[in-house]
């Protein structure tokens, strides 16, 4: 830290996880504010005294789709401008670290849609259609970009999707989970992946091989999020999530999702009743609005 120091002014923590704290930084020579990722890793000394050197597969993973997605300037995904290597660990903590220097952007899509949830005087309550196509465009071009490079994110959701509110320009972030998808494009992953609000259904179902529509079902609850401004399947639980699907879009069946009945928790799910009426909540958007929705939320 000593050493980030001398480089950059650390202004204010802006976010943190069980791994790693992310500041706010401003590089002393150029006055350019970038985002400084802290990652540790401990040294859990074993009974020869020797220290076993221990990384999360979420950092190796982020670090690797990082350098594959920024070895050029790209769009729509936030940029990895360089990083340091493990400094030396403190005698204290035992720890070592890596710093991540990133782009820096001032938001993000969940507090965008909890300012206009709970908005303060003189700002809108509902989000404009305008503005919902800037960001939509923006997010279905990122994930045009992402996909077309071989990778999965794995957890979009509002919290991910970096945004800048003066021009409205959103880039993706926290890559933790992402994946490089290997071919043939369905391989077998961990269904343990995503925040519940914006996971697919087959990853609740239990499916463990799966590949890019995982991303697109999460894109759908954010599109149908940023006009309703709740996430549109929010239950306390995987089965209640699941159930809630269902109800609305009718239990999968053999027909339209080959393979569906074998999967682990399809019982939980095959006998809930149907909900009609569920697109009149978006019935502002028009056919070509509900027509995008219904696409991202389809049994893939």
């Amino acid at each position: 830290m000593e050493r980030m120091k001398k480089i950059y002014e650390l202004l204010e923590p802006i976010g943190s996880g069980s791994f790693s704290q992310v500041w706010k930084g401003k590089h002393k020579a150029t006055g350019q504010l970038v985002a400084i990722k802290q990652l540790e890793r401990t040294l859990d000394i074993d009974h020869t005294g020797r220290g076993a050197r221990g990384l999360p597969s979420s950092t190796l993973r982020e670090v690797t789709i990082l350098n594959i997605l920024t070895k050029e300037v790209t769009p729509y995904i936030v940029r990895l401008f360089y990083f340091h290597k493990f400094t030396k660990p403190s005698e204290d903590s035992g720890k070592e670290h890596m710093f991540l220097v990133m782009e820096y952007i001032s938001s993000d899509l969940r507090k965008y849609i909890s300012l206009h949830r709970e908005p303060d005087e003189g700002l809108s309550q509902s989000i404009t259609f305008g503005n919902i196509k800037i960001i939509m465009y923006q997010i279905c071009k990122g994930i045009e970009i992402l996909h077309g490079k071989g990778v999965v994110h794995r957890d979009l959701k509002p919290a991910n999707i970096l945004l800048n509110p003066q021009n409205l320009m959103v880039k993706f972030a926290d890559f933790g989970f992402s994946r490089e998808i290997t071919f043939p494009t369905k391989a077998h992953y961990s269904p343990g992946v995503m925040t519940l609000f914006y996971k697919a259904p087959e990853l609740l179902l239990g499916a463990d091989e799966y590949s890019f529509p995982v991303d697109m079902w999460s894109i759908g609850c954010i599109f149908g999020e940023l006009v309703t401004l709740n996430p549109i399947f929010s239950r306390n639980t995987p089965v209640e999530q699941l159930r809630l699907m269902c109800s609305v879009l009718g239990p999968p069946n053999e027909d339209t999702w080959p393979g569906v009945t074998k999967l682990r928790n399809f019982e939980k799910c095959c006998d809930t009743p149907l909900t009609p009426g569920w697109s009149k909540c978006f019935r502002a958007l028009g056919e070509d609005g509900i027509d995008l929705l219904m696409v991202s939320g389809v049994y893939f």
